[in-house]
């Protein structure tokens, strides 16, 4: 813990607003993983297809902060750019958890009358999360 403080306490001010500011953009991350986690409490579920669909949305979110992290360092020209493997894995990983979500939930095709659709509320989380990773390389 002494080691990091006294790391924390060498860093300029911009370099500690650089932490913060980096710290906020990968929150959305996390708030997507807790969304999918109350989606999967609220509605009625085919616990297969929800297991897939928690570790998928696990592994694209851990794919797009990867991502981010490489996308603003080469926009910052701090680093390379980030390898086309690991776009293509994070779109990859998108796409599955959308599917899973299809598989996980029953409601995914056949929306209630007068509610939210649930295809929405599984395809707006990765989509965001993807997009907000994939936005410093446009």
């Amino acid at each position: 813990m002494t080691v990091m403080w006294r790391r924390w306490n060498e860093l300029s001010g911009p370099e500690r607003y650089e932490f913060w500011a980096r710290a906020g953009l990968y929150v959305p991350f996390a708030v997507a993983l807790l969304f999918d986690l109350t989606l999967a409490r609220a509605q009625q579920v085919r616990v297969p297809g929800l297991v897939v669909f928690l570790l998928l949305s696990a592994g694209q979110a851990g794919a797009c902060a990867v991502l981010l992290h490489a996308s603003v360092s080469r926009y910052l020209a701090r680093g390379p750019a980030p390898r086309r493997w690991l776009v293509a894995a994070a779109i990859a990983l998108t796409a599955a958890g959308v599917l899973a979500g299809a598989a996980a939930f029953p409601a995914f095709t056949r929306p209630p009358v007068g509610a939210f659709p649930v295809s929405m509320l599984v395809a707006m989380p990765l989509g965001g999360t993807l997009t907000l990773a994939l936005a410093p390389l446009l």
